[in-house]
């Protein structure tokens, strides 16, 4: 039989009807792709400025148009309502988008990370709204399983033929800069990627979605989606349910508080057997498939006493460490997984939207107000952080911050620095104002706290360590031990302020900052040329991709070099003293350290890196 393509003209049409059901969907789209493809092109250094943090919120809120306008033109469409209401309810959808770009401001890039939070259960809630959106006043279950169905293969089809594009396109674009020594610039990749993802899925996707006001056709069940789930996902599923009886089972004999990390085991592989249970739905009811409906009584029977194990982990993390944004919406996980595992225990109907409809409320519920994750969890932390300092007579009558004078345990002073350091992350550091008195940039902002870094190399310049050291205390990290903190010694070498680098003789000049944890990073790289920290050992390599030529740098070896001073953490010298000179047969670099930070017991450990790197070719 031939195969028969579409027409031009039939594509055409497809294209054009897509742009008058979904408009705001694909203009949600262009701008989205157009805002990606600025942010990349945004030279190093820019990034923080106000236009760049106003320009990722938009693109954030414009990934975020696609779903909300899909859902409501779709619920439209469904609805068969009038054009004008058509109209109004999409008005309403840009409404709202323009304010919660106004409401996040330039926080996006740069705030505390409850807002992109925020941001991605939202983005849950909406995507989960699409899959009943249609479905909220008419309609049966099996049309709603066949419009998810219809929505997850467009999807699938759409990724794929943008994935095959993409890569014949990329061939295209490397056979001409090689072939025709035509030079490119590699950023057209990216813009490449992005305009397939941005632009070319989503108009793709929009076009295959079947006319709603139509009704939804049922299609033929297909039949490798039983098999793919009958003989690959549910034997899956299985195995790793009885892996965690197993690990119950273990935990009753030994009569021990279950590990942190199974709560996520627990939640995934039952969300994943739920969903291969949908898949099953349409062919439950079928004579040779009453297999089904045993296996889905038996399956939520058995994550009964699972939910208990994960809410027994859960609630052990909460009520040793206080309430966290994960561990909040872990636990709130586990209650939906709880009411839905009921629901198909104990109900007759056992209707599948109730999923959807369950999990889009309960993520667009926790994302905001004082039941929200952020508001829950700030209050949980700032009590324990409260509680600690009372404890050790750091609060006055009005409630704000006595600075220490005597020495503060460890323990004590690890729970607040992590404590701080989770705040700070996810909330920002004015939270802390009300116990200073006054805005906690002024705190922030006074050098004069800080004379040294903290325990296991927190820099004096970040935010927990000065506040730490505001309150009279030393910061420490969360996995420093207390036998380690007293073993370890802290450092910091600096070039005075009022030193001017040498940089006479050289051609190319650039600055790399970067704060170390024993891994190899690539710290900078600049103008054809890499440079590169190896963690495992302390050296700093920098190489040229034009000759192939590498230099290396021996911290270690600069360190041992000096005299130490147990008196003063923070010590001072001069450029010719702070440097490392390496040439080889093409080029010579100079690299002087602006700061070097680090610990030392057994062996040195670098933390912090400030460096100027001097490059003269030969």
């Amino acid at each position: 039989m031939a195969i028969k393509f579409p027409s031009i003209s039939r594509i055409t049409y497809l294209a054009s009807i897509s742009v008058h059901r979904f408009p705001l969907v694909l203009i949600s789209g262009i701008v989205a792709t157009f805002c990606s493809m600025v942010l990349f092109e945004i030279e190093d250094g820019s990034e923080g400025t106000l236009f760049y943090n106003y320009l990722a919120t938009a693109t954030a809120i414009s990934f975020l148009g696609i779903s909300v306008f899909f859902a409501i033109d779709v619920f439209s469409e469904r609805s068969g309502i009038s054009m004008q209401k058509k109209v109004i309810a999409r008005l309403c959808g840009v409404v709202l988008l323009v304010g919660y770009f106004i409401l996040i401001g330039d926080r996006f890039a740069d705030g505390p990370a409850q807002i992109r939070v925020q941001y991605a259960l939202i983005a849950l809630s909406t995507h989960l709204l699409v899959a009943f959106a249609p479905f909220i006043y008419s309609g049966s279950v099996d049309e709603f399983w066949e419009f998810n169905k219809s929505l997850f293969l467009h999807f699938l089809i759409s990724s794929f033929f943008a994935a095959v594009l993409y890569i014949g396109m990329v061939i295209a674009l490397v056979a001409i800069e090689n072939l025709l020594e035509i030079g490119l610039n590699d950023d057209i990749f990216f813009h490449l990627f992005v305009f397939m993802c941005g632009i070319f899925i989503t108009w793709s996707f929009i076009s295959g979605i079947p006319e709603l006001h139509k009704g939804v056709a049922i299609q033929p069940y297909l039949r490798f989606l039983k098999i793919f789930v009958q003989y690959v996902l549910i034997p899956l599923v299985t195995v790793y349910i009885l892996i965690l009886y197993l690990y119950l089972g273990k935990i009753i004999i030994e009569w021990e508080l279950p590990d942190g990390w199974v709560s996520y085991l627990v939640l995934s592989f039952s969300i994943a057997g739920i969903l291969s249970l949908l898949l099953l739905h349409p062919i439950q009811h079928k004579e040779d498939n009453t297999w089904i409906q045993v296996y889905s009584k038996g399956y939520y029977l058995a994550l009964i006493p699972l939910i208990g194990l994960l809410m027994v982990s859960i609630y052990t993390r909460i009520s040793e460490y206080g309430v966290t944004i994960n561990r909040y919406l872990v636990a709130t996980l586990g209650v939906w997984l709880t009411g839905i595992v009921l629901y198909f225990i104990f109900s007759r109907t056992k209707n599948i939207k109730a999923i959807p409809v369950s999990l889009c409320l309960t993520a667009f519920l926790v994302s905001f107000g004082p039941l929200g994750a952020s508001s829950v969890s700030e209050r949980s932390q700032l009590g324990r952080f409260e509680e600690i300092l009372s404890q050790n007579n750091l609060l006055d009558e009005e409630n704000e911050i006595i600075p220490a004078t005597s020495e503060i345990s460890f323990t004590s002073r690890k729970e607040l620095s992590s404590i701080i350091d989770y705040l700070a992350e996810y909330h920002g550091m004015d939270v802390f104002s009300e116990y200073v008195g006054r805005d906690i940039e002024f705190v922030l902002e006074d050098s004069t706290i800080v004379s040294g870094v903290g325990s296991d190399g927190r820099l004096p310049g970040s935010d927990s360590g000065k506040f730490m050291a505001f309150m009279g205390m030393e910061y420490v990290s969360r996995w420093s031990e207390e036998s380690e903190a007293e073993e370890r010694q802290f450092f910091s070498y600096e070039i005075s302020e009022e030193e001017l680098l040498p940089i006479a003789g050289y051609d190319r000049m650039f600055t790399a900052i970067y704060y170390l944890y024993n891994q190899e990073s690539i710290l900078r790289e600049f103008d054809g040329y890499t440079l590169l920290f190896e963690g495992k050992s302390q050296r700093l390599i920098l190489s040229s991709e034009d000759n192939g030529a590498v230099l290396d740098f021996d911290i270690i070896g600069l360190l041992d070099g000096f005299e130490r001073n147990a008196d003063l953490a923070r010590q001072l010298f001069t450029s010719a003293e702070l440097s490392i000179v390496e040439e080889s047969e093409e080029f010579k670099a100079r690299i002087i350290f602006d700061k070097i930070a680090g610990s030392e017991g057994d062996s040195t450990t670098i933390q912090t890196l400030n460096l100027t790197v001097l490059i003269r070719d030969k």
